[in-house]
């Protein structure tokens, strides 16, 4: 017993690109299931979970830039690596996140900061956002 459970999830952000096709060839493993995504996201939704889809090629670098800053910040509260995939920071802070890699941002509870963000590396496998997506669905049900 000792390990206490998890906030439930309470908003999902997530994070692409209608002007670019996903996936550049060296992030391949990140994809797994990512046509699956629009119908799990809206049953999450159906779920009572807050949904928010944001096109990044609707909007500024500025709102890219403050989303990738806090999938960052999360991928270092959930000790979890996301550089690989989205981009390194000396080169343009994850210049693929939201474009060429969608990204999904967890809240949980009421911290301002996400919880947990995917495609995520973490015990050396990448854990995609569909396998979260099911695994919250299936595991949690509602919030």
């Amino acid at each position: 017993m000792g390990a206490k459970s998890p906030k439930p999830v309470r908003r999902l952000v997530y994070c692409f690109s209608s002007g670019i096709s996903p996936f550049r060839e060296d992030r391949e493993e990140a994809k797994a299931g990512l046509e699956e995504v629009p119908g799990l996201l809206g049953e999450a939704r159906r779920q009572g979970i807050d949904v928010e889809e944001v096109d990044l090629s609707k909007q500024d670098e500025e709102k890219r830039r403050a989303l990738y800053e806090q999938a960052a910040a999360a991928a270092e509260k959930s000790r979890c690596k996301i550089h690989k995939l989205f981009g390194f920071r000396r080169r343009g802070y994850g210049r693929y996140f939201g474009r060429e890699v969608p990204a999904l941002l967890v809240y949980r509870g009421e911290e301002r900061i996400p919880a947990e963000v995917y495609p995520c590396r973490r015990r050396g496998r990448v854990m995609s956002i569909r396998d979260f997506l099911k695994g919250l669905l299936e595991g949690e049900g509602s919030p």
